[in-house]
């Protein structure tokens, strides 16, 4: 297995692991955005993604179809139980995870990552909140099932202050 499929599939289990005590918070949709976010943010401060999966635009947000493989490896391996259940009119993907992770595949700051953006997501979010929060203007830019490079993520679509233009100009001046 190489080592992006190892990541992504080891990052599922982190996450399914650390809920299983609160299954009822985490669903797919929830999963999907917790590995976006883990990989935005690593993209953003190292300049890699730590799963390696690849991100398209989907109704719901960006998702990777790499994390059903994932979750069904999981499951045969006995380190992952999967169902669905009825949830308000709506299937809801059930994960719970079981055994121990391998960490060894991520770095210090990475379980950080993985720890943070799953309690975030998980406790603080719905999925519809979260799945609408993940519809910022990268997402909406793309066409569905289209890939969204996490170069894009770097890019800040805010205008910037009237201040921050002028000191930018005054440090252009001081270089030339």
């Amino acid at each position: 297995m190489d080592t992006s499929t190892q990541r992504l599939k080891e990052a599922v289990h982190y996450v399914c692991r650390r809920m299983s005590t609160r299954p009822e918070l985490l669903g797919a949709v929830k999963l999907q955005k917790i590995l976006w976010y883990v990989d935005v943010r690593s993209y953003g401060v190292t300049g890699r993604p730590v799963t390696g999966a690849v991100f398209v635009k989907g109704k719901y947000g960006p998702y990777t179809s790499a994390a059903a493989p994932a979750i069904r490896e999981l499951a045969r391996e006995g380190r992952l139980h999967a169902d669905t259940e009825e949830y308000y009119d709506n299937e809801k993907t059930r994960l719970i995870g079981k055994g121990e992770t391998n960490k060894t595949v991520f770095s210090a700051r990475e379980l950080i990552w993985l720890e943070e953006i799953t309690k975030d997501i998980c406790e603080c979010h719905t999925a519809q909140s979260i799945s609408e929060k993940s519809h910022g203007p990268i997402w909406q830019m793309a066409s569905y099932g289209e890939e969204i490079p996490f170069e894009a993520t770097a890019v800040s679509l805010v205008r910037p202050s009237q201040e921050a233009v002028e000191l930018a100009r005054k440090d252009l001046s001081l270089a030339g």
